[in-house]
């Protein structure tokens, strides 16, 4: 419709939703259900995308619930257990987006 070079949440997008019935909010209050389960303190299951989950099997960041604060940690990490648990300093913390 308007080809490439258009910012992302642009005005070109923001014409779009309106012109579909939609408030051109680029947030959502969905929940989000992907293949990427993990699970803090307080119990929480906590959904983050592939682009997320990937730095964290990296080791280049973390993420932290919140509501508790604490470290998000992958189901299958704790499923499996066959994965080394780096400290929590050897990370750099980023908020993730729970779905409370």
């Amino acid at each position: 419709m308007y080809g490439f070079g258009i910012r992302p949440h642009g005005t070109e997008w923001k014409k779009v939703m309106r012109l579909i019935g939609l408030e051109p909010d680029r947030c959502h209050q969905f929940e989000v259900v992907t293949n990427h389960r993990y699970f803090c303190k307080c119990n929480d299951r906590i959904f983050i995308s592939t682009q997320k989950h990937n730095l964290i099997l990296k080791g280049k960041t973390l993420f932290y619930c919140k509501k508790c604060k604490h470290t998000i940690r992958w189901s299958k990490m704790y499923d499996k257990s066959i994965y080394d648990i780096k400290s929590d300093e050897d990370y750099q913390k980023v908020p993730a987006t729970a779905n409370h």
